[in-house]
């Protein structure tokens, strides 16, 4: 969940950014996003692309594994701000992914 901290952070819009996505993250994943559901959320083509831009450093959110689980792992809170942030930056310059 989006905590105030953030929330007043962050601004207004990006703010309710954030709890919009992070409702619709929650609502068809739960806490957890994880393998197909990950890549697709995040735009990567494929696994291997995930994987390899995890391994740079370059995702935009901390990607996480569990000890007994396959796969990689993500809040669904860390992805909702990074999409929010993504989202604010594209109306700046002049697109909109809403």
């Amino acid at each position: 969940m989006v905590d105030q901290e953030h929330a007043s952070t962050e601004g207004p819009a990006l703010g309710e950014l954030v709890f919009h996505y992070e409702q619709l993250l929650l609502g068809r994943y739960g806490p957890l996003i994880r393998g197909a559901d990950l890549v697709r959320v995040a735009g990567y083509p494929n696994s291997e692309a995930l994987r390899l831009a995890v391994r740079r450093q370059v995702v935009g959110f901390p990607v996480f594994k569990i000890a007994g689980r396959r796969g990689r792992f993500a809040h669904a809170g860390d992805v909702a701000r990074w999409l929010a942030q993504v989202d604010a930056h594209s109306q700046v310059k002049g697109g909109s992914m809403s």
